[in-house]
């Protein structure tokens, strides 16, 4: 990079975590990275873990319009979201891999991206090339950040990718500290009735961070003595920084949650997002000021159901999505119809499949898919 470059890629990392403390910032941020890429449009999107569940969107970015229209086209969405399936964290997508294709034209070598959301949305619109990069996977969610060009636009080159592979931790950071796409599923007037449940880390605590409560695996975690203890029962931090930030986060009172990110000894850094249990009437039992701390790790990765069977046999996007479908009792017919492909392509990408698991029959097909994702909710 020049130190122009430099310059304005040290801002954008700075406008990037202040979305941390205030998501409202995301579409001037989202701008301000389409200007970086040279890109018509920049969104972040997020799609349901469970690939066999309708996709869905959250988005937020400079093209509102597009964002509303598009994350209510279910078919659109489970057409591509098997391309991310398969990618790695922080890595930059070409149009190819997002699509889940091989090369410029489908895997038949006619019509070029013989796929529902190319031909529905991106070229009525103007667009012919994107980039995408996935940011987000944990045990509910996947997505992460995807960019466009128009017809009178160059396509992104190897420049473009390297610099949205470099732009991606960061947003990730930012995500996971904010919890933007990360979806409350504790109703906090049940709260106490439930934590002892979860396989997340969490405790209880009031203003001066006293413990209340906390469950089996927040004692684990706090046993460890890696980032926080347990002083006289108050949470204390392992190192000063952390018994700081934590400190100055329950002490800023009850208005909002928010997230601090704790240094563990061993090194990494582990998030706790703070829950308020007195706003708007949901008040905790005997105290107006409880707080819920959450504990999770922002680079833990989980896999998603038929990842492992897609880099175990090196499967494309598309050809995964038609091998759970497949799974799942589908028809080439349906699977062409609710994908935007042709029935040419996808029996090219059943033969792509056979090829490449050493299998002759459908039928074998879907019971090594049935093997790899079971159980099926």
């Amino acid at each position: 990079m020049t130190q122009m470059d430099i310059d304005d890629f040290s801002a954008l990392v700075e406008s990037i975590y202040d979305c941390s403390f205030d998501p409202d910032l995301w579409p001037q941020t989202l701008a301000e990275i389409a200007g970086h890429l040279r890109s018509s449009t920049a969104r972040l999107f997020l799609f349901n873990n469970d690939v066999q569940r309708d996709g869905f969107g959250k988005s937020v970015g400079i093209d509102t319009g597009f964002n509303e229209k598009f994350d209510n086209d279910i078919e659109t969405l489970n057409s591509i979201k098997y391309g991310f399936v398969v990618a790695d964290l922080d890595n930059a997508m070409t149009l190819d891999e997002i699509l889940g294709t091989n090369g410029g034209l489908d895997i038949n070598g006619n019509e070029a991206f013989d796929n529902r959301y190319y031909k529905d949305w991106m070229l009525p619109l103007g667009y012919h090339d994107a980039l995408a990069a996935l940011m987000v996977k944990n045990s509910r969610h996947f997505g992460g950040l995807a960019m466009t060009r128009g017809s009178g636009e160059s396509r992104f080159d190897h420049d473009d990718r390297k610099k949205i592979s470099l732009i991606a931790p960061h947003i990730r950071r930012a995500l996971a500290i904010s919890g933007l796409i990360e979806q409350k599923t504790v109703d906090r007037n049940r709260l106490a009735d439930v934590i002892d449940g979860l396989s997340t880390a969490v405790v209880i605590v009031d203003e001066r961070g006293a413990v209340i409560h906390s469950n089996a695996a927040a004692k684990t975690l706090l046993s460890a003595n890696e980032m926080l203890r347990i002083d006289k029962n108050v949470l204390a931090g392992s190192q000063p920084a952390n018994g700081q930030a934590l400190v100055q986060a329950l002490q800023s009172g009850p208005q909002a949650a928010r997230s601090v990110p704790l240094t563990r000894r061993a090194g990494g850094d582990l998030i706790a997002s703070i829950m308020p249990l007195s706003q708007s009437g949901r008040n905790a039992p005997g105290s107006n000021s409880h707080s819920a701390i959450f504990f999770h790790d922002p680079d833990r990765e989980f896999q998603l159901p038929g990842e492992a069977l897609a880099k175990q046999y090196k499967l494309t996007g598309a050809e995964l999505r038609l091998l759970l479908a497949l799974a799942h009792g589908a028809s080439l017919s349906e699977i062409s119809e609710r994908s935007g492909a042709a029935i040419s392509t996808v029996r090219a990408h059943l033969r792509s499949l056979f090829g490449k698991t050493g299998k002759s029959r459908q039928s074998e097909l879907v019971q090594m898919a049935l093997m790899a994702i079971l159980p099926i909710k």
